[in-house]
């Protein structure tokens, strides 16, 4: 009787993370798409040009960081892997910085002082990068 009983009790508590993660996922779909209009740190993004060259700039990054770690997963704290990261983000924020220049964009949310992560970027900030620009105080 026991036994018979976590087990419905497991099968409930499974059925209902379930429909969370399905609620999770079809909401997630329903927020526009990125060509539409600027969403998140590209908010006040308005032009669709503008739009379409800093999501593939970030697109880019994010596989340049994809390639760095499987260079240097061996020891991605050594000099040698720390500095071609932070020549990857420079380059980075360089090219970011040349869109908005560019477009007249006035401000990417999160890339100024207080907004981003400092070294390492706005999202998952330190060793290994993040995907914003990362500006801080120090920069």
């Amino acid at each position: 009787m026991k036994k018979s009983r976590i087990t419905w009790i497991s099968l409930a508590v499974a059925v209902i993370l379930l429909g969370l993660v399905g609620v999770a996922l079809a909401t997630r779909g329903t927020s526009g798409s990125a060509t539409e209009s600027g969403s998140g740190a590209y908010a006040n993004v308005t032009d669709p040009d503008a739009l379409a060259e800093l999501t593939a700039l970030r697109t880019d990054f994010a596989d340049a960081r994809e390639a760095w770690a499987a260079e240097y997963n061996a020891d991605r704290t050594s000099d040698e892997a720390q500095a071609a990261m932070q020549t990857l983000r420079d380059q980075y924020q360089a090219d970011m910085q040349s869109v908005v220049d560019r477009y007249g964009i006035d401000e990417i949310a999160g890339s100024q002082t207080g907004g981003g992560g400092g070294q390492g970027g706005g999202q998952g900030g330190g060793m290994g990068g993040g995907m914003g620009m990362g500006l801080s105080a120090a920069d």
